[in-house]
């Protein structure tokens, strides 16, 4: 493994990366510097916990797809070949041929696991390839990161289209409840542009679950009704993607405690003036991770402490 990792401020100067707590980018860092000569980590977990990380930095990195896992443990850095150059008679290709041959290559030079907007499937290596095309010398056109990556997106298609919690699906009765919630998580999933295997162990009633919450939250904080946009970011906000030591599969839960400070932040949002502002709540969001703040009480003993202080407080 090479010495020497390159980081680009096309990444690392952004909004999205730079409002991340510092641990979080610590451990990107610490992913980078570990990484094969085409951004693979197996280890990831175990650098994790080298380096002091919590389990929460590395599903934001995965959230906000700074990182694209796979069901095998290995993760890969999504930009990695635009912020890396490496020399055809130094490169050595990656052992996980298999997980490399499910991404395409974006024409930026970001790794995706969607097909679209030009992107090229990843050739596997067997050998020292010729590898100008997948190793551009100067990568350009990199645009925005998100915490959606809308870079691969590829429609606009409504998934609820009503915002009344009541017109939901209900999973208790019949049989064809399944087939479409299954449908709605397809078309969901293909209108955001999103791989279901970014999002391990999630299942059509987490989509659906999600989409209660956000009719919900949005009837108490806002004037205006969710898109598909407001349901993923709320997915994002609330999910915890565990592996089950026993059976080795993933399961999406949604903790009380993760809903309860969404609601806060969204609080927080339109006592500011900005109801549903997803920049203002994920500033809210982003600061009390980076206090360690994981339940309602004790953002509302840290903002106790602030009055008492400053007479005022701003989280």
């Amino acid at each position: 493994m090479a010495q020497r990792r390159m980081f680009s401020l096309q990444i690392v100067d952004t909004d999205a990366f730079m409002d991340m707590p510092l641990s979080a980018q610590a451990l990107y860092f610490h992913l980078g510097m570990r990484a094969d000569d085409d951004g693979f980590v197996s280890n990831a977990r175990r650098i994790q916990k080298l380096v002091g990380a919590a389990d929460d930095d590395l599903r934001l990195l995965m959230a906000k797809r700074f990182i694209l896992a796979f069901s095998s443990g290995v993760v890969v850095l999504k930009h990695w070949k635009i912020s890396n150059y490496i020399q055809k008679d130094r490169y050595k290709p990656t052992l996980y041929q298999e997980e490399k041959g499910t991404l395409y290559l974006k024409p930026g030079g970001a790794y995706t696991d969607h097909p679209g907007d030009g992107a090229k499937p990843c050739i596997r290596s067997v050998s020292k390839p010729d590898t100008e095309s997948e190793h551009p010398a100067m990568p350009t056109g990199f645009g925005n990161v998100s915490s959606l990556d809308t870079q691969d997106r590829s429609g606009e298609a409504s998934v609820v289209e009503s915002s009344q919690v009541e017109n939901n699906i209900s999973f208790s009765v019949g049989g064809d409840a399944r087939a479409d919630a299954e449908k709605i998580a397809a078309d969901y999933l293909s209108s955001r542009g999103l791989n279901a295997r970014s999002y391990l162990g999630v299942t059509p009633e987490n989509l659906m679950t999600v989409s209660v919450y956000t009719d919900v939250i949005f009837s108490k904080f806002t004037h205006r009704p969710p898109t598909d946009t407001d349901r993923a970011n709320v997915f994002q906000a609330i999910h915890v993607s565990e592996m089950d030591e026993h059976s080795h599969s993933f399961r999406v839960t949604f903790p009380k405690d993760r809903i309860d400070l969404l609601m806060y932040a969204f609080e927080q949002a339109a006592q500011a003036g900005k109801p549903g502002d997803w920049r203002y709540i994920n500033g809210v969001l982003g600061r009390l991770a980076q206090r360690r703040i994981g339940t309602l009480a004790q953002a509302e003993i840290y903002d106790q402490e602030q009055e008492e202080n400053k007479g005022g407080y701003s989280i």
